[in-house]
């Protein structure tokens, strides 16, 4: 008689527990930020304190921009520019740029001790945002683009009219809080191009006729050169004067 291993009840009936499932990683992105680490907190909170100081860093500056405005506006009515007659307008002609613009770009530069390409790059800033981009001086003054972004539409709007620069100005507006300065520059370049084909022109007439050569002396014997051209070009010449100054020999 064959001999057979009795059921085991105790093992039919055996409830076999579901393996256990890991649990998900905890990302940063899937903590509450009371439970944050304090380390990582106060990271936040630093973070927090660098965008308040960006956004009263470009405050001053919109203040400072109006202040190179003001400038050479008296500039240009103590130079007595004659615009009809009229001393209000008279002390508008300064922000129309001209030699006003210029004898501030020197005073300027020796007054903030920079060089004559970052004194002309204020007056150029402060001419175009106190006259035909409101809404690009405006997000400057409230701390929502920088000093850079701001430059950036000034670049871009350069050469055109007043009423096609002011167009740019308010379309671009409500973009201009997310784009960084490259976004800035393509975002203008499109909306240029949308205006007319004529606009596109006279950027390119502008450009042109900017092209120049300075030299601007700086005192024992040194001068500082600056050069507007293509950027190929200008390049190239950087290039050049780089290895000129590098390799030589003596003062």
């Amino acid at each position: 008689m064959a001999w057979q291993q009795p059921d085991d009840e105790s093992h039919d009936d055996a409830v076999v527990p579901a393996p256990a499932t890991p649990a998900a990683p905890v990302g940063p992105l899937d903590v509450p930020v009371g439970d944050l680490p304090l380390a990582r907190r106060a990271g936040r909170a630093v973070l927090d304190r660098l965008r308040d100081a960006h956004a009263a860093a470009s405050a001053e500056h919109a203040a400072l921009l109006g202040l190179v405005a003001d400038l050479v506006d008296e500039t240009a009515a103590s130079l007595g520019v004659p615009v009809g007659g009229d001393p209000v307008e008279t002390a508008r002609f300064g922000r129309l740029g001209g030699d006003p613009a210029e004898a501030v770009i020197t005073e300027i530069a020796l007054a903030l001790r920079v060089g004559v390409a970052g004194a002309r790059r204020l007056v150029t800033d402060a001419l175009a945002l106190t006259t035909v981009l409101p809404q690009t001086r405006a997000a400057l003054r409230d701390g929502t683009i920088g000093p850079d972004q701001a430059h950036a539409v000034v670049a871009g709007t350069a050469g055109l009219t007043d009423e096609q620069a002011r167009l740019v100005d308010t379309h671009l507006a409500e973009d201009l809080p997310r784009l960084d300065p490259p976004g800035v520059k393509r975002k203008v370049r499109a909306l240029v191009a949308r205006l007319e084909v004529d606009a596109t022109t006279r950027r390119l007439r502008y450009e042109t006729c900017r092209r120049r050569v300075l030299v601007q002396p700086l005192g024992d014997g040194a001068a500082e050169l600056v050069a507007t051209g293509p950027v190929a070009d200008i390049t190239a010449l950087f290039h050049r004067l780089t290895t000129w100054a590098t390799t030589r020999t003596g003062p």
